[in-house]
């Protein structure tokens, strides 16, 4: 959380967590590594600050970004979610830059990304999902966080198809597997940790579990507030699955993935900061002046269910950070 000054973070989990003697992983939220804004100050340091304390085996982040500038002379603001990058070549570069440095500020601890989810059609000319990642992790020279509720949410949503997305992968960079349960909203299908994996994710993992040759964790995530309805016996067969998943991991290098190619195209909306600027004002109700050609416009006025999603969605979010 942020300091009571309001300059920097503080952090308790060290403190609550280093006496337990399980292996630790450390997953943040505050400085997602997608966009042209750098973290909150102070992020680094209260994180850097953990590692000491938890030593865990890497720690990731979110391949997302949350803040914009609505005026390229003003200060970040947040845009209360977290957004899509740009996907091009552009927006690789960006994305490693930031993970170097990331990595560099918090002592040079491996440093995994999580494969994002979007709400958004595809734009004209933009990168494949998968392939996007893909160059951003080569390019970093880090690991995965692959949270396949996240890839099939966009595929349901009319994105890049779960196995366009995990073909186009180094598989052999995954280390860290995400499962959650989702719901239905306004025509999407959310990522909203609210119960167990579905069957469907399930075989999807199956599936593809054993091509992970470097995989170190999976993970199970709900919401707390929603583990009393699920309940406590169903949340212990859902990790019993995940027991077996495990148990058919890879353990060699038979699956590793060695080509990787890039689009020859790019998006017509190439340039990262204005993709914030557009996408962080549209979302927080500001003004904004954006020259689109008709392909770029026509793409636009087809966000505007996504659109609205994300201002409930950050609407709810500041509701129950008053709360």
């Amino acid at each position: 959380p942020p300091a009571p000054d309001g300059r920097g973070y503080r952090s308790f989990l060290g403190e609550a967590l280093k006496h337990l003697p399980q292996p630790k992983l450390l997953h943040g939220v505050g400085a997602p590594i997608g966009g042209m804004c750098s973290p909150p100050d102070g992020h680094a340091m209260a994180l850097s600050g953990d590692i000491a304390e938890l030593r865990p085996e890497f720690v990731s982040e979110h391949l997302s970004f949350t803040r914009f500038r609505p005026r390229l002379d003003g200060p970040p603001v947040s845009a209360g979610f977290m957004l899509p990058p740009v996907q091009s070549g552009v927006g690789v570069s960006l994305a490693a830059a930031n993970i170097r440095r990331h990595r560099a500020a918090l002592g040079g601890i491996p440093l995994a990304v999580e494969t994002p989810v979007s709400y958004l059609p595809p734009a004209p000319g933009e990168w494949p999902d998968g392939t996007f990642v893909a160059a951003v992790v080569e390019t970093a020279d880090c690991g995965i966080l692959l949270d396949l509720h996240n890839v099939l949410c966009n595929a349901r949503n009319g994105r890049q198809s779960v196995a366009a997305f995990c073909d186009a992968l180094p598989l052999e960079r995954v280390w860290e597997l995400h499962l959650a349960g989702g719901e239905s909203e306004g025509g999407f299908h959310l990522d909203a940790h609210v119960g167990l994996a579905e069957p469907e994710l399930m075989e999807i993992a199956a599936a593809l579990v054993p091509r992970l040759p470097h995989l170190r964790a999976i993970i199970f995530e709900i919401m707390p507030e929603r583990v009393a309805d699920v309940g406590l016996a169903a949340i212990g067969g859902q990790l019993g699955r995940m027991k077996d998943l495990w148990n058919i991991r890879a353990h060699d290098e038979q699956y590793v993935n060695t080509a990787h190619t890039r689009p020859s195209t790019e998006p017509r909306l190439d340039d990262p900061e204005a993709w914030e600027m557009l996408l962080g004002c549209a979302i927080a109700g500001l003004p904004h002046r954006l020259a689109m050609d008709d392909a770029t416009a026509a793409w636009w006025r087809s966000t505007t269910p996504a659109l609205d999603l994300y201002r409930m969605l950050v609407g709810e979010g500041r509701a129950s950070a008053v709360m």
